[in-house]
Protein backbone atom coordinates (compact mmCIF):
# COMPACT_ATOMS: atom_id res chain seq x y z
CA UNK A 1 0.00 0.00 0.00
CA UNK A 2 2.96 2.12 0.53
CA UNK A 3 4.17 1.46 -2.94
CA UNK A 4 1.33 2.99 -4.16
CA UNK A 5 1.05 6.07 -2.37
CA UNK A 6 4.02 6.82 -3.14
CA UNK A 7 3.39 5.67 -6.62
CA UNK A 8 0.48 8.60 -6.76
CA UNK A 9 2.54 11.27 -4.88
CA UNK A 10 5.02 10.69 -7.74
CA UNK A 11 2.49 10.71 -10.38
CA UNK A 12 0.02 13.95 -9.14
CA UNK A 13 4.12 15.90 -9.18
CA UNK A 14 5.09 14.96 -12.44
CA UNK A 15 1.69 16.12 -13.94
CA UNK A 16 2.15 19.73 -12.09
CA UNK A 17 5.20 20.33 -13.30
CA UNK A 18 4.93 18.69 -16.77
CA UNK A 19 4.35 21.05 -19.58
CA UNK A 20 2.46 17.69 -21.65
CA UNK A 21 0.79 15.62 -19.19
CA UNK A 22 -2.42 16.87 -19.05
CA UNK A 23 -2.69 15.91 -23.02
CA UNK A 24 -1.10 12.67 -22.24
CA UNK A 25 -3.54 12.04 -19.57
CA UNK A 26 -6.74 13.38 -21.78
CA UNK A 27 -5.60 9.56 -23.89
CA UNK A 28 -5.75 7.29 -20.82
CA UNK A 29 -7.45 4.33 -21.96
CA UNK A 30 -8.33 1.64 -19.74
CA UNK A 31 -10.45 -1.89 -20.71
CA UNK A 32 -12.03 0.53 -23.63
CA UNK A 33 -12.59 3.57 -21.29
CA UNK A 34 -10.89 6.92 -21.68
CA UNK A 35 -10.55 8.90 -18.20
CA UNK A 36 -13.47 11.36 -19.31
CA UNK A 37 -15.22 8.01 -18.81
CA UNK A 38 -14.29 7.12 -15.64
CA UNK A 39 -14.97 8.37 -11.75
CA UNK A 40 -13.80 6.94 -8.56
CA UNK A 41 -14.59 6.06 -5.38
CA UNK A 42 -13.69 4.66 -2.15
CA UNK A 43 -15.33 1.17 -0.83
CA UNK A 44 -14.74 0.96 3.08
CA UNK A 45 -16.23 -2.24 3.20
CA UNK A 46 -18.29 -5.14 1.98
CA UNK A 47 -20.67 -7.35 3.93
CA UNK A 48 -23.49 -10.65 2.89
CA UNK A 49 -25.80 -8.52 4.47
CA UNK A 50 -27.08 -5.31 4.46
CA UNK A 51 -26.48 -2.95 7.66
CA UNK A 52 -28.29 0.01 8.95
CA UNK A 53 -27.74 3.37 7.23
CA UNK A 54 -27.54 4.41 10.94
CA UNK A 55 -25.05 2.17 12.25
CA UNK A 56 -22.13 3.85 14.21
CA UNK A 57 -19.81 1.78 11.92
CA UNK A 58 -20.69 4.07 8.96
CA UNK A 59 -20.33 7.41 11.06
CA UNK A 60 -16.85 7.92 9.77
CA UNK A 61 -17.95 8.00 6.21
CA UNK A 62 -20.74 9.82 6.57
CA UNK A 63 -18.43 12.76 8.13
CA UNK A 64 -16.50 12.94 4.97
CA UNK A 65 -19.58 15.10 3.66
CA UNK A 66 -19.65 12.84 0.47
CA UNK A 67 -22.31 10.41 -0.90
CA UNK A 68 -22.12 7.12 1.05
CA UNK A 69 -24.04 4.02 -1.15
CA UNK A 70 -24.60 0.74 -0.56
CA UNK A 71 -24.44 -1.77 -4.08
CA UNK A 72 -25.48 -5.21 -4.00
CA UNK A 73 -22.80 -7.29 -6.21
CA UNK A 74 -22.72 -11.05 -6.53
CA UNK A 75 -19.36 -12.66 -6.03
CA UNK A 76 -18.64 -15.82 -6.44
CA UNK A 77 -22.17 -16.97 -6.49
CA UNK A 78 -23.09 -14.63 -3.24
CA UNK A 79 -24.98 -11.46 -2.66
CA UNK A 80 -22.74 -8.73 -1.12
CA UNK A 81 -23.18 -5.22 -0.15
CA UNK A 82 -20.66 -2.87 -0.64
CA UNK A 83 -20.21 0.25 0.77
CA UNK A 84 -18.93 3.27 -1.23
CA UNK A 85 -17.94 6.96 -0.42
CA UNK A 86 -17.49 9.77 -2.92
CA UNK A 87 -17.57 10.36 -6.02
CA UNK A 88 -14.29 11.57 -7.59
CA UNK A 89 -13.40 12.49 -11.27
CA UNK A 90 -9.46 11.77 -10.43
CA UNK A 91 -7.31 9.56 -9.06
CA UNK A 92 -5.44 12.33 -6.53
CA UNK A 93 -8.77 13.34 -5.30
CA UNK A 94 -9.61 9.69 -4.86
CA UNK A 95 -6.50 8.85 -3.28
CA UNK A 96 -6.65 11.92 -0.76
CA UNK A 97 -10.13 10.75 0.15
CA UNK A 98 -8.82 7.16 0.84
CA UNK A 99 -5.81 8.77 2.93
CA UNK A 100 -8.49 9.98 4.95
CA UNK A 101 -10.64 6.98 5.04
CA UNK A 102 -7.96 4.64 5.92
CA UNK A 103 -7.57 5.91 9.47
CA UNK A 104 -11.33 4.65 10.22
CA UNK A 105 -11.56 1.46 7.45
CA UNK A 106 -7.94 -0.12 7.25
CA UNK A 107 -9.15 -2.14 4.36
CA UNK A 108 -10.78 0.52 2.12
CA UNK A 109 -9.58 0.77 -1.50
CA UNK A 110 -9.81 3.27 -4.41
CA UNK A 111 -12.29 1.38 -7.21
CA UNK A 112 -12.73 3.05 -11.22
CA UNK A 113 -16.20 3.16 -12.21
CA UNK A 114 -17.62 3.94 -15.79
CA UNK A 115 -19.53 6.97 -15.74
CA UNK A 116 -22.85 4.31 -16.63
CA UNK A 117 -21.92 2.99 -12.88
CA UNK A 118 -20.05 -0.32 -13.81
CA UNK A 119 -17.37 -1.27 -11.47
CA UNK A 120 -14.45 -1.62 -13.69
CA UNK A 121 -11.42 -2.26 -11.63
CA UNK A 122 -9.89 -1.39 -8.02
CA UNK A 123 -7.10 1.07 -8.27
CA UNK A 124 -4.02 -1.70 -7.69
CA UNK A 125 -0.80 -1.29 -9.11
CA UNK A 126 -1.51 -2.21 -12.82
CA UNK A 127 -3.69 0.63 -13.03
CA UNK A 128 -1.60 2.98 -11.95
CA UNK A 129 1.12 1.39 -13.85
CA UNK A 130 -0.73 1.80 -17.32
CA UNK A 131 -1.80 5.37 -15.96
CA UNK A 132 1.32 6.43 -15.19
CA UNK A 133 2.72 4.97 -18.25
CA UNK A 134 0.35 6.99 -20.64
CA UNK A 135 0.19 10.34 -18.48
CA UNK A 136 3.87 10.37 -17.99
CA UNK A 137 5.42 7.98 -20.61
CA UNK A 138 7.20 6.23 -17.99
CA UNK A 139 6.76 2.70 -15.86
CA UNK A 140 6.85 2.50 -11.99
CA UNK A 141 10.19 0.84 -11.53
CA UNK A 142 10.12 -2.38 -9.82
CA UNK A 143 12.69 -3.01 -6.84
CA UNK A 144 15.09 -5.72 -6.97
CA UNK A 145 14.92 -8.33 -4.52
CA UNK A 146 18.04 -8.26 -2.13
CA UNK A 147 19.80 -11.25 -2.00
CA UNK A 148 20.53 -12.48 1.30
Amino acid sequence: MKSTKVLLLLLVTMCQFSIGCKEKCEEFNYKGYSKADLKFVVQVAAFSEQIDPESAFLDAAFMTGDDVTAEEATVGGKNVYRYLVGDYLSIPEVQGKLDELKASYDDAFAVAYSLGDERVAAIDDSFLNLYMQECTGKKKKKRKKRKK
